[in-house]
């Protein structure tokens, strides 16, 4: 029923080829939310962002599109799969501001305005950060959604008419009849054989109906379909009523939590549990057909759901699997409207939007879990008529319920509640856990990470990853293929989470690059050591231990190599390539550094380049060790012959200025004007800004990995140049190179020179200028020509 909205709301920008749609824009009190989806019928967006903008400022966050499949279906173009954003963050501005969505494609931008927000705050400038969307603070739900209900006597007083239309599905009776009667509750029972054609149907209800007073099973002469079947019950009803699928498995004490919102709110006209196949009431994955979490059964997972405080958060409509209905909404609202909608499908959203108009909400029922296996009344083929028939009358029926629905699934009130029940069913399983620091900017440092926890999993360990993004901090834990994520007010919140799940057993501080408060940070990694006895391992993805610009560039945008100290004192206070202001000094920065890495128990690196390093600023780290990735996936490639009358040169990852870009450019300029036998190819997309990229020097754009050789091949590449300024503590793009037997140069600095030098097909470029890379690569191509 749900599914159909998206086909009927997503818009278009005039006759342009872009495609957008805001789910979601929020601004005011200094907060921003933003959530959409773009995309260009003609091309894949190289870069992506969400822009804050005054008169005279401008603050951008880059954005990774996720995956819509939504949206997919509903346009079919490629480009539209991954079409969604999603951002949230606070700001001060002493003005108002616009917030954009902007994407780049090749030379071309695309943009447009999301919303606009107030000035807030004292600042004389703008100010933002950002946060993630979507996620609860952890202990702020530990404290107010784990408090057991209390139910009331009045609850108990009472008698209540459970109804099941049945129609087949004979394979469903025994557990479906066998939990029914999981309550403490007083009910009447009434079943409704819809002419079923199984011959064992009927039989199966008669004896089951004749052995219990409180149970009348009615017999239709002929199939009257769902609805029809639904009213018959209703109207012999006289109490509260829980309209009930045949095909769900009931926990204990289902009808009492079904029940109680409505009991005890008068206002309540309808109540609906989680389940795995509900659409909006969906677990784990919201708004899908979910098979049973982990293969778990029900009351396992209910055992979770059963601790929650609910806080039967209003919904658009009910959804009539399992679904408490009010007798005093049915005296006002009256039955299904059978007329409109006879078979089903669309009959519980129409009567819960008459029963909105009058007043009344239909509410989540947050504390309990009923497995719904879905497709137990109709047959697909007959559903999928029914559900396109009915969704168009809806519509048509009440022009916002489309609206409303969607806001409702943009803001997905209840999702907390799916994180932490998903937290603690997989925290049960796990055989331990793993702690790992990371940060959420993309490159090769998240990717180590991915394969990392990918791996842990792999062997039985669960993993919670800890990020700082701006102001924002927050968890997620991985297992099993699933995450649960939460905020944290502060970062010492993660204690809280560990003893959750039992404790931890390593410690990974992938990155912190993204930790603003650095040395709290470090002597905080070093107590939860010491409180869980934990393993700590420190991974060298970049020199951030060393220095907090990185990539140990200089004041002058020079690599430093391998400085002292005095030469490190002048350069820090005016080095605007410093990540973290919150230094002090350099004197500072390297004793906490040095007392953090000196505790750790393992320090990976990924090349002996970057152990020289280290060790040159801490003395020698026993505890150090070089760990090289591993690039196994890259195949053989037989590249075009080097030779002087014409060598292409690929130029492989992100265009910016710590991977050469002005070498790069420099050297565009010199083979143009000297006219030589040289072409230039940038495999990557252009992050550079400094200068205006030529028109006439190629760029390919973002690449997968799997594409890299045929881009190679396409290209006619012979001679691949990691053109890097600044040492790298590994270059997954020169051992790809190499794997694909490519000849490879490179300046003689960091981890590529290191690998480079080892290459047959290999070549060190003396100084790092343009001209000494030209002069370089033209002497091979007449050696090899």
């Amino acid at each position: 029923m749900f599914n159909n909205i998206f086909k009927r709301w997503f818009t278009k920008l005039g006759n342009s080829a872009l495609c957008m749609y805001i789910d979601r824009a929020e601004t005011g009190n200094g907060r921003f939310s933003v959530k959409g989806w773009a995309f260009n019928k003609n091309a894949e967006y190289d870069r992506t962002r969400i822009l804050l903008k005054t008169s005279s400022e401008e603050k951008s966050f880059d954005i990774e599109l996720k995956e819509r499949l939504d949206v997919y279906n509903a346009y079919n173009f490629d480009t539209a799969l991954n079409c969604g954003f999603e951002l949230s963050g606070t700001y001060e501005s002493p003005e108002n501001i616009h917030i954009y969505f902007e994407g780049t494609h090749g030379k071309d931008i695309d943009r447009f305005e999301i919303a606009a927000a107030p000035s807030s705050g004292s600042s004389k400038s703008l100010k933002a950060n950002k946060s993630v969307a979507g996620y609860t603070d952890y202990s702020e739900f530990k404290a107010s959604k784990l408090t057991p209900v209390v139910y009331p006597d009045e609850l108990f007083s009472k008698i209540y008419d459970i109804i099941i239309p049945i129609y087949n599905g004979y394979e469903f009776f025994d557990k479906l009849f066998e939990t029914i009667e999981k309550t403490e509750l007083n009910y009447n029972l009434y079943l409704i054989n819809d002419c079923s054609t199984d011959e064992r149907v009927l039989p199966y209800l008669s004896e089951y109906a004749e052995k219990r007073d409180n149970v009348l099973l009615i017999n239709n002469k002929e199939n009257l379909g769902f609805v029809q079947s639904v009213n018959k019950a209703l109207i012999l009803s006289e109490n509260d009523v829980a309209l009930v699928n045949s095909d769900v498995i009931l926990p204990d004490k289902w009808l009492e939590r079904l029940m109680l919102p409505i009991v005890t709110d008068t206002h309540t006209a309808s109540s609906t549990p989680f389940t795995t196949c509900g659409t909006i009431c969906s677990f784990p994955n919201f708004c899908e057909d979910n098979p049973i979490f982990l293969g778990l059964d029900v009351d396992e997972i209910d055992a979770v759901f059963s601790q929650f405080t609910p806080s039967y958060m209003p919904m658009p409509t009910g959804v009539g699997f399992c679904m408490g209905m009010s007798r005093k909404a049915i005296s006002r609202v009256g039955e299904l409207d059978a007329k409109t909608f006879y078979k089903g499908y669309g009959e519980e959203n129409d009567w819960c939007q008459r029963a909105i108009k009058l007043g009344y909400k239909n509410v989540q029922v947050e504390n309990l879990f009923v497995y719904h296996k879905h497709g137990g009344s109709f047959l697909s083929e007959d559903k999928k008529r029914y559900i396109e028939r009915n969704a168009k009358l809806l519509n048509k029926m009440y022009p916002n319920y489309d609206k409303d629905v969607a806001s409702y699934i943009a803001s997905d009130p209840c999702k907390t509640y799916r994180e932490y029940a998903k937290f603690k069913l997989l925290s049960s399983l796990a055989k331990g856990c793993k702690l790992i620091f990371d940060h959420s900017w993309g490159g090769g440092a998240n990717s180590y990470s991915k394969a990392r926890i990918k791996s842990e999993n792999d062997n039985g360990y669960a993993v919670i990853k800890i990020i700082q993004d701006g102001e924002g901090i927050y968890i997620e834990y991985i297992y099993h293929g699933f995450t649960a994520g939460f905020s944290l007010e502060n970062i010492t919140d993660i204690e809280h989470v560990i003893d959750d799940v039992g404790g931890i057993s390593e410690i990974i501080v992938n990155e912190l690059i993204s930790f603003t408060d650095i040395y709290p940070t470090l002597r905080y990694i070093q107590a939860l050591k010491e409180k869980f006895a934990a393993k700590l391992i420190m991974l060298g993805h970049d020199f951030f231990g060393v220095c907090p610009s990185i990539y140990l560039i200089n004041k002058n945008g020079k690599h430093c190599f391998k400085a002292d100290n005095e030469t490190c004192k002048k350069c820090i206070d005016e080095n605007s390539y410093i990540y973290n202001k919150k230094y002090e000094t350099i004197e500072k920065w390297r004793n906490e550094w040095g007392a953090f890495l000196r505790s750790c128990d393992e320090i990976t690196v990924f090349s002996n380049n970057s152990k020289e390093y280290f060790n040159h600023h801490y003395g020698t780290l026993d505890n150090i060790a070089v760990v090289p990735h591993k690039v196994d996936y890259m195949q053989k490639l037989l590249p075009y012959p080097v030779n002087e009358n014409k060598t292409v040169i690929g130029v492989p990852g992100n265009f910016m200025d710590i991977k050469g870009a002005p070498v790069i450019l420099e050297m565009h300029r010199l083979i143009k004007s000297q006219n030589l036998p040289l072409e230039i190819v940038i495999i990557g997309q252009n992050l550079y800004t400094d200068e205006p990229f030529p028109k006439d020097l190629k760029i390919t754009g973002r690449y997968k990995i799997e594409d890299i050789p045929k881009i190679y091949a396409d290209n006619k590449i012979n001679l691949v140049f990691i053109a890097s300024v600044c040492p790298e503590t590994f270059s997954y793009t020169t051992e790809e190179a190499i794997k694909m037997g490519m000849h490879v140069v490179s300046f003689d600095i960091g981890a590529p020179a290191e690998r480079i030098k080892q290459y047959e097909k290999g070549l060190i470029i003396p100084e790092m200028t343009a001209q000494a890379a030209i002069n370089t690569i033209l002497e091979f191509a007449k050696q090899n020509g």
